[in-house]
């Protein structure tokens, strides 16, 4: 089944990646808050996320947030994986 020209598939996987920008955000509730910026470089058409003070690049924006995602995994749970 398809949903204006995008499979269901694909639409889960845009879900996935809001949400996971979202906990990068943080939340009131918990009091963690971290700066998320998002933009895509003119010149080189690459995407560039900023989460904190990390920089992430990639020629689409959701390899930048796979690649914020594994450095956070890497950070919080080192030793663990």
């Amino acid at each position: 089944m398809e949903t204006s020209d995008k499979s269901y598939e694909a639409l889960q996987r845009e879900a996935l990646m809001f949400r996971r920008l979202k906990q990068f955000m943080g939340y009131v509730q918990n009091g963690s808050d971290t700066t998320v910026t998002m933009h895509q470089d003119d010149a080189t058409q690459t995407y560039v996320l900023r989460v904190g003070n990390s920089t992430f690049y990639g020629m689409t924006l959701e390899a930048c947030i796979n690649q914020a995602v594994a450095a956070d995994m890497h950070v919080n749970y080192e030793g663990e994986i």
